[in-house]
């Protein structure tokens, strides 16, 4: 667009329509965009009673930290305040067993709740929570992979039949190896992913294996067009390229002694 026209005027009326579409244009970008932004969370489930309560919990510097509550009114739960950055929370509802890991994200979040499974509930609404739950699927695929090539293995022993041992151990151990780097696996085939992101600052938060510092170092390079997003982006990137370094001095250190 020439914007020249609207520089040159001396029309005030014009000066300010000139500004008010600069506001318009910069205002296009979203919160999910710029990294941060006012939140809500919206959880339904038939049976909900009125009343009780919920909680969304945060895991920093090994602390759980409470970050929201709410109160359950007409089989809905409704969280509203400021978000950050992305952030990994878990939900728990008084009453029901087990917790619901989601992505804590500007703009709107839906989650249907599975009260019998809470971990099998389903988050939508914006693209963390979408690829989180495609993470998640794809981890749960890997496990029952897995899962039944033990029990497979497992017959062949009892049955003591070594052809089948033999054809199972190599599956076997492909299986294991998939669910190992399943995490750099999906962040490299998901590179501008945020959650993506945030997964890989969590896991080299954590304590990872220094065998995997080359899927680490290659994950962190796919993520470079996602770290150069935004500012918030950024910083964590830069937090991840620390870690990063950190782990080849230890790593460079142990191989010296």
């Amino acid at each position: 667009m020439n914007f020249t026209p609207y520089l040159k005027t001396k029309n005030l009326f014009t000066l300010a329509t000139f500004a008010l579409l600069l506001t318009g244009l910069h205002s296009c970008e979203s919160d999910l965009d710029r990294g941060f932004g006012l939140y809500t969370v919206t959880i339904e489930g038939n049976d909900l009673l009125d009343g009780v309560r919920s909680y969304m919990t945060i895991r920093k510097n090994g602390n759980e930290l409470l970050k929201d509550s709410s109160i359950v009114s007409k089989n809905k739960i409704v969280f509203k305040g400021q978000c950050d950055s992305l952030e990994l929370v878990a939900l728990e509802i008084e009453g029901i067993t087990g917790r619901f890991p989601l992505i804590l994200a500007p703009g709107e979040t839906r989650v249907v709740l599975n009260r019998d499974t809470i971990n099998l509930s389903v988050a939508s609404g914006n693209m963390p929570n979408e690829d989180f739950m495609r993470y998640k699927e794809g981890g749960k695929a890997n496990n029952m992979k897995m899962k039944d090539i033990s029990l497979a293995l497992r017959a062949a022993k009892t049955a003591n039949d070594s052809i089948a041992l033999d054809s199972l151990q190599p599956l076997y151990q492909e299986t294991i190896e998939t669910f190992r780097f399943f995490p750099y696996n999906f962040i490299e085939q998901n590179p501008d992913s945020d959650m993506c992101l945030l997964m890989l600052d969590e896991m080299v938060q954590g304590r990872i294996n220094p065998n995997f510092l080359d899927r680490v170092k290659s994950s962190y390079d796919a993520l470079a067009a996602t770290i150069k997003k935004n500012e918030i982006n950024q910083r964590r990137g830069q937090r991840i390229k620390a870690a990063i370094d950190l782990m080849e001095k230890t790593k460079t250190g142990a191989g010296q002694q």
